[in-house]
């Protein structure tokens, strides 16, 4: 298996390479701002050869503790590449609107989710390497 930041190069080349990569790879419902917006981050975190600290950075492979304010709970997410995504186990696809939305955030963040009619307001309360 190939490391994770190998695994994250290898997703940014071929979904930039073939835009249906994406619609194979997973159950995409980003629109493609969101999902370009997605990519940006991928390819700024992951394939920039500026050396960005990302200690506290919410990426692929970290747990993010999330608040949800509308439900008064807080959650243990993990942000995976699709292939690896279970959200029944709090593996988050970084192409879900959820995990789009995490990905670069750091704690103390507030975040608000729109999905359809709905509005859900986060809070961001740490961000850690994934036991």
């Amino acid at each position: 298996m190939l490391p994770l930041v190998s695994q994250v190069r290898k997703f940014i080349y071929l979904s930039s390479k073939d835009k249906n990569y994406l619609l194979l790879a997973s159950r995409c419902i980003l629109n493609a701002i969101e999902l370009s917006s997605v990519l940006d981050k991928l390819e700024k975190y992951y394939h920039s050869d500026i050396d960005i600290d990302t200690s506290d950075v919410a990426l692929i492979g970290k747990k993010i503790t999330l608040y949800d304010y509308i439900e008064d709970l807080t959650m243990d997410i993990t942000l995976t590449l699709p292939e690896d995504s279970d959200p029944s186990i709090g593996k988050i696809s970084v192409l879900s609107p959820l995990g789009g939305l995490l990905l670069g955030s750091k704690a103390d963040e507030n975040l608000t989710l729109y999905l359809g009619n709905t509005t859900t307001q986060f809070k961001v309360r740490a961000v850690s390497e994934d036991n």
